[in-house]
């Protein structure tokens, strides 16, 4: 490694005849007068020196111009609590200027990613726009997303029937939902105390109370369970005397007896 460093330094910076000037920078300082480094008329500007500081990252007002250009002047704050940890001499703070660039460029394409805002998802059938592919793919296979494009479309269905308020707010990686907390409902559920209940037969019931008239579909997708769970948990809290059907199947709506 030494002869390979002599020979390149050397070659490339000290015998070199077409080169005229030359800038090279690191982490390690180059061993000066020493027999090794093949090149030994430099100067050496390191972090305890001001001259050139600014050429080492991104000073202020470059940092300031480039948000202005791209639209991101709010993010100043957080941009110099994370990347302007650069000081040379006694001169003024640095930033990383690769840090700087790269995040600069990941909020300019989630920016851009999606044109659509959740009104267009809602009101319209249209394509989800997956910002990682191998990610989404992973939990669609471990059934944890059951249809690309519907969430903001549930969301609206759920609390629009749950006559529950919610917005959606900008966000730096597109949009977010924010549901309002509303006034909490009685669900108390009288239960004998010989009778036991398990977690998807306390959550139908619960949802019943408040809506005698939901129907099995409904309360499988309220509950995260399938239709013929959702029946065997009726079937079971009828057959405890807890609720009745009345009425038909279509029209009708559910009792509680006890």
């Amino acid at each position: 490694m030494v002869g390979f460093m002599r020979s390149m330094l050397g070659a490339a910076l000290k015998t070199n005849p077409s080169l005229k000037f030359a800038v090279l920078t690191g982490c390690l300082r180059i061993a000066r007068e020493s027999i090794f480094t093949g090149l030994n008329n430099f100067r050496c500007y390191g972090i305890s020196d001001v001259q050139y500081a600014d050429k080492f990252g991104f000073t202020s007002d470059e940092v300031d111009e480039m948000l202005a250009k791209a639209g991101l002047t709010n993010k100043k704050e957080e941009i110099q609590k994370w990347y302007d940890g650069y000081h040379f001499g006694n001169g003024d703070e640095i930033y990383c200027p690769w840090d700087v660039l790269l995040y600069v460029d990941d909020l300019q394409r989630n920016a851009s990613a999606n044109p659509y805002s959740p009104s267009d998802y809602i009101k319209k059938n249209l394509p989800s726009v997956l910002r990682n592919e191998l990610i989404a793919k992973t939990l669609y296979v471990g059934k944890r997303i059951e249809e690309f494009g519907s969430g903001l479309k549930r969301v609206n269905a759920l609390c629009r029937d749950a006559g529950i308020r919610y917005s959606f707010e900008n966000s730096e990686l597109g949009f977010k939902a924010v549901i309002y907390r509303s006034q909490p409902i009685d669900v108390t559920l009288n239960v004998p105390i010989n009778v036991t209940l398990n977690g998807t037969e306390m959550s139908i019931l619960a949802l019943l109370k408040t809506n005698p008239d939901m129907t099995r579909d409904e309360l499988a997708e309220r509950v995260s369970k399938t239709v013929r769970t959702v029946q065997r948990s009726i079937d079971s809290l009828k057959k405890k005397g807890i609720i009745e059907r009345s009425g038909s199947k279509k029209t009708g709506s559910w009792i509680f007896k006890k």
